[in-house]
């Protein structure tokens, strides 16, 4: 198994599900919300065509396949079955060195994906994560 394999399915393998988010049944507008802990590095990725199960039940190696098929998209092009870009980001913000807070609102930034085999459309907007970063200061 090659490293980009091993880490797609390990990615998704180890996701951290957002209740709602794994079912598959969404509605254009839905949104999910969740909290996750500093320190590790985190993935955001699209399973197309299925859930993070299904896609690991049907197409743990992320092939081609039929074009019902789960497919998982990354960043990595290498990831991707297509090796085709499938996501990029939409907008970021910059911080703000001068609040003046414990709670300091860091750089958020927004990702777009794109769910179709070979590129699709490439108007990025069938998946968008936004994500904020919250940093709190600990005076010891």
């Amino acid at each position: 198994m090659n490293t980009s394999l091993q880490l797609t399915f390990l990615t998704i393998r180890n996701r951290i599900q957002l209740p709602g988010a794994d079912e598959g049944s969404y509605k254009k507008g839905d949104t999910f919300q969740g909290e996750l802990v500093g320190g590790p590095t985190y993935g955001v990725f699209l399973i197309a065509n299925g859930t993070p199960n299904q896609f690991l039940e049907q197409n743990p190696k992320n092939e081609q396949k039929q074009w019902r098929t789960p497919k998982a998209y990354f960043f990595n092009l290498a990831a991707n079955p297509d090796r085709t870009s499938h996501a990029k980001v939409l907008s970021s913000t910059v911080t703000n060195p001068n609040q003046a807070s414990d709670v300091k609102v860091l750089p958020s930034i927004e990702y777009g994906f794109e769910d179709l085999y070979g590129g699709g459309d490439q108007d990025f907007d069938d998946l968008i994560v936004k994500i904020e970063t919250l940093a709190v200061e600990t005076i010891i």
